[in-house]
């Protein structure tokens, strides 16, 4: 629009979609609430541990991230970044598995994403697009200065955002106000109502 140009590409839905979570968590979780109770999406998902508290709510649990990535239409990945422990977890065969009008959508660290095999997905039309919550180098290099050369498919095939969605006064509040409520609750002997990972 800024360009004076009126895209007319039809996009996929989320009505009627297979929404895959990878990481239910706090994120995931509010993640999948929202798009089955706005779109009817039908939520899929996978978690490192096992959530007895979902199995209520009318979400498939999956026995693989692998698995996951095979029945979905989208796969949002939602996962905590262990440097070291889970970089690049989604590879090519993952990428192979969603399919070439499949999107990945990784709310969590670039790092959980193979860059080299994301960058061959989108060249080679593996999958139809993905977005990335922040990137592999920071700050964010131009497309030409890019070494995974991924930067070059934004923002057609790749939307790049700057991982600071919690930059809003109202959470910055929230997140002091948050780290209080953990002291006074050590300093009770109570476990931390926001343990991280909890």
């Amino acid at each position: 629009m800024a360009a004076g140009r009126w895209s007319e590409r039809a996009t996929p839905s989320l009505a009627g979609a297979r929404l895959g979570v990878a990481g239910m968590g706090h994120i995931g979780r509010e993640l999948a609430r929202m798009a089955h109770a706005a779109f009817g999406t039908e939520i899929l998902y996978w978690n490192r541990t096992a959530r007895p508290e979902l199995a209520d709510l009318p979400y498939k649990a999956v026995d693989s991230l692998l698995d996951l990535f095979r029945s979905a239409d989208v796969v949002s990945l939602n996962l905590a970044h262990e440097p070291g422990v889970n970089d690049g977890v989604v590879t090519t065969e993952h990428l192979e598995a969603l399919g070439p009008s499949g999107y990945l959508v990784n709310c969590s660290r670039a790092e959980l994403v193979d860059p080299v095999a994301l960058r061959s997905a989108l060249v080679e039309g593996t999958i139809a697009g993905a977005s990335i919550d922040g990137y592999y180098t920071e700050p964010t290099p131009a497309p030409a200065d890019d070494p995974h050369g991924l930067l070059a498919f934004a923002p057609t095939r790749l939307l790049v955002t700057p991982h600071s969605g919690f930059h809003s006064t109202q959470a910055m509040a929230r997140m002091a106000e948050m780290a209080v409520e953990n002291l006074l609750a050590v300093g009770r002997g109570e476990k931390p109502p926001y343990a991280v990972g909890g």
